[in-house]
């Protein structure tokens, strides 16, 4: 699991005794599953369809540091379930930990639509975003000009994407 989310607890994020609300790690873990979701599926079309049972193990206080950690453990046809783990930074202190977080892909009307992923496939491949920087030249005495846009390649390896940054930039010349 990848904790790739960090908060700070800070005086708003408190209840009456001082420690960490409930319903603020809630909110934390929602907002981090469907960006998480969204980036998986490739589509920000989603919503929370169900949260398992949450048990708050121990808590936070003004000034800690918390980690989120999220992993996909299971696809279904048109959604993606998670697991989450919420702990302080440093530490092995375990906050709250929710077995199943079960996010489903929509479409404009609200009813449920394929997504044509596999947990495999998430497993598999990385995606790779970089940016082709703003009107300057692609390369020396060349006369087009570069504007900006992103580009994203889902590849397997690192060695991968650099050949296909390479044969990217060369067929801009061409």
């Amino acid at each position: 699991m990848k904790f790739r989310t960090r908060k700070m607890v800070a005086a708003k994020d408190l209840n009456s005794n001082g420690s960490l609300f409930g319903v603020r790690v809630l909110s934390w873990i929602d907002e981090e599953a469907f960006i998480f979701s969204a980036c998986q599926l490739k589509d920000d079309s989603v919503v929370t369809r169900y949260i398992s049972n949450i048990e708050f193990l121990s808590t936070a206080r003004i000034g800690d540091i918390v980690e989120i950690g999220m992993e996909a453990v299971d696809m279904g046809r048109t959604s993606i379930t998670l697991k989450c783990v919420v702990r302080k930074k440093g530490s092995s202190t375990i906050l709250t930990q929710i077995e199943k977080i079960v996010f489903v892909l929509v479409d404009r009307q609200g009813r449920p639509k394929p997504h044509y992923q596999s947990l495999n496939g998430l497993k598999k491949s990385a995606s790779y975003r970089f940016l082709i920087d703003i009107s300057r030249p692609c390369c020396l005495g060349c006369p087009i000009l570069l504007w900006a846009s992103w580009i994203t390649f889902s590849l397997s390896n690192k060695s991968d994407f650099i050949g296909a940054t390479l044969r990217v930039k060369e067929s801009i010349c061409r």
